[in-house]
């Protein structure tokens, strides 16, 4: 779901202050990243092109359920959500395997029951084997009408995993009620300390866009809803239900609800982006953190990727920054490569910009935009889907202090593929539900730090790698006499930097650093020692 059509006129007052304000130097591009991001394409044939979809996952294998089958919506009655788009299948993936199945819920469900299930933006949460789903947009075939839909639908996933793939009926593996209060859409849920919450979102009565009257019918929840489900036998119950609302900061919907972990070790939630704000209609900016006390406010700006994306969790022991990267999406403001600046476009147009939130010990919140890209407009209404064996916290997590290498992490899946940032009107023809599946790897910048002596060195000191000349790998040994934050760097013949090594806080020792161009042109390079009292340059050739 995305912006309305009478953003153009604010947008070129929005520009010029917008512009104004990056001028004062509260954005940065590269410099500074806690690990390097890397992608892998790879091809799972059968895998159905989807996006908004409901996910859960056991054993390795995917859940995939509802979501649609087209690009982004148009803004008529015919074009907005089509209901010959949605998916109207269940499917499994087997990523390990490239394996695929599916089934038809209209063969085991009563219509009443699978039209929850095939619908678009539903908000879902697994715990453990059940996977919650609540609301979701899509054809009420009781009344003959799309709207969102009063449903909550408790699901058995390693059941229905295995119904798929055994041909059998799914029908005992979903259970259902209906309740007015989970008649959401386009919101995100959340599960912490035994509750589930239900965060932002709106609840459309009709179709979504009234072309003769210029307005849609939908109503925001402009709250979170906290509650518990119980089931018993083929009954399911909201338990301990409680609702907070705040008009002016959660009127949200098509946000991030992320997993975070303070530096206690405890768990909470911070809501990233979403719109749309109040007063106008632009993206909110401002993170929400949410946790047993409540919620708060920050007042830190964000200004990246502020759509429903894909993005991974990670959580630094030893620094204590919790980090939340976002992959592509939409957003407010984007990075020119062609001009090398930073712009802003108020209609949110689709970006291949990858960015970093950060929540430090304290509880201030930084904002990275890392110089890597997506491969193409990618990763609206995608999902990151976590690599299991990645050490993490109950919550999904990564731990980040506990990878040492280069290091698959997970996938992101689905979404939307779009072919021009801005579709114009309907977006119809300029976009798709993507085919791209895409493996992540991250590599730590300390991952190849080894301190090789346990003696305090008499002062600063940069030697020569070794091997040199080298191909495809060499190292780099430092020694530093106190302890502090060190960098190590590599550039180019002209400057640019190629890689940063090590960026982090050491004690005083002698360490060894592991540089692998193996995808790296030959060449003369550059690399350059840095610390508070301390500064050293070389210059070493790779050969290929």
């Amino acid at each position: 779901i995305k912006l309305h059509s009478n953003q153009v006129m604010v947008k070129n007052f929005i520009t010029a202050l917008l512009l104004f304000i990056l001028t004062s130097g509260s954005l940065f591009a590269g410099g500074g990243e806690p690990f390097t991001v890397e992608f892998e394409e790879v091809n799972i044939p059968g895998a159905p092109n989807v996006h908004s979809f409901v996910f859960a996952k056991s054993n390795g294998k995917w859940l995939i359920i509802g979501g649609r089958t087209n690009g982004l919506h148009g803004f008529t009655p015919i074009t907005a959500f089509p209901v010959s788009y949605q998916n109207k299948r269940v499917y499994v993936i087997d990523p390990n395997t490239n394996q695929v199945w599916s089934r038809e819920l209209a063969l085991d469900l009563p219509a009443s029951t699978a039209d929850a299930l095939r619908s678009t933006n539903q908000q879902y949460v697994q715990v453990g084997n059940n996977l919650y789903v609540t609301g979701g947009y899509g054809i009420d075939s009781t009344v003959g009408q799309v709207k969102t839909l009063p449903r909550l639908t408790v699901i058995d996933v390693d059941g229905m995993i295995n119904a798929v793939i055994n041909s059998t009926t799914v029908s005992p593996f979903v259970k259902q009620m209906t309740d007015s209060r989970v008649q959401v859409t386009g919101g995100e849920m959340g599960y912490m300390d035994g509750y589930i919450y239900l965060f932002g979102g709106h609840n459309f009565t009709g179709v979504y866009w009234n072309t003769g009257q210029g307005t849609n019918n939908q109503v925001y929840t402009d709250s979170y809803k906290k509650f518990q489900v119980s089931v018993a036998g083929s009954t399911v119950s909201i338990d301990n239900y409680t609702q907070v609302t705040d008009t002016n900061n959660l009127h949200r919907r098509d946000l991030n609800l992320v997993n975070a972990i303070k530096p206690d070790g405890s768990e909470y939630l911070i809501n990233y982006g979403g719109v749309f704000r109040k007063d106008i209609d632009l993206p909110f900016l401002t993170p929400i953190v949410l946790d047993g006390s409540g919620i708060t406010v920050h007042s830190f700006d964000q200004k990246y990727n502020q759509y429903t994306t894909a993005h991974i969790n990670l959580f630094d022991s030893t620094t204590l920054d919790m980090h939340t990267m976002f992959f592509g999406g939409t957003g407010m403001w984007y990075y020119d490569t062609v001009n090398s600046t930073t712009e802003v476009d108020s209609l949110v147009p689709f970006v291949d910009d990858i960015s970093l939130m950060t929540r430090n010990s304290a509880g201030n919140f930084a904002e990275l935009l890392y110089p890597n890209r997506m491969p193409g407009l990618l990763g609206t209404n995608a999902k990151f889907v976590l690599n299991d064996n990645i050490p993490q916290y109950d919550n999904g997590v990564i731990k980040m202090r506990e990878i040492n290498a280069r290091t698959f992490v997970g996938y992101i899946y689905g979404g939307i593929k779009a072919t021009a940032p801005n579709p114009g009107t309907g977006g119809m023809g300029s976009s798709s539900a993507s085919d791209v599946i895409l493996k992540v790897y991250i590599r730590p910048f300390w991952v190849g730090i080894q301190n090789i002596s346990g003696e305090i060195p008499e002062g600063f000191s940069l030697m020569q790698n070794y091997p040199n000349p080298f191909n495809p790998s060499t190292k780099i040994r430092f020694a530093i006499p106190e302890s502090g934050q060190v960098k190590l760097n590599v550039y180019n013949s002209i400057g640019q930097k190629v890689t940063e090594l090590v960026n982090t806080n050491l004690t005083a020792g002698t360490y060894e650093s592991t540089w692998d161009a193996q995808n790296i042109a030959g060449g003369v390079y550059f690399y350059k020692l840095e610390t508070d009292n301390y500064s050293e340059t070389k210059k070493m050739l790779l050969i290929k």
